[in-house]
């Protein structure tokens, strides 16, 4: 089973504190009863342009390259 959830907004900025490994090992077992073993893939991903996060409508409708960062672990947001 693939599970894609897409989260584009101001609410995306908490959801970083969390990262893809608390995801992984904490909230998915306990809130899904999905054990981790099971998880093939969880990464994080955010779009920036001149440094600054970026929607993703923001990221096709102007122009100007934008750089793509996935995350596959946790981090600290700076």
């Amino acid at each position: 089973m693939k599970v894609v959830i897409v989260i584009d907004g101001d609410s995306a900025a908490d959801l970083f504190a969390v990262g893809p490994k608390d995801l992984r090992e904490h909230f998915m077992p306990k809130q899904w009863g999905v054990d981790p073993k099971d998880v093939k893939k969880i990464h994080f991903e955010e779009l920036k342009r001149d440094g600054k996060i970026i929607s993703t409508h923001d990221a096709l409708m102007k122009k100007g390259p934008y750089t793509r960062i996935n995350h596959k672990d946790n981090y600290e947001r700076g």
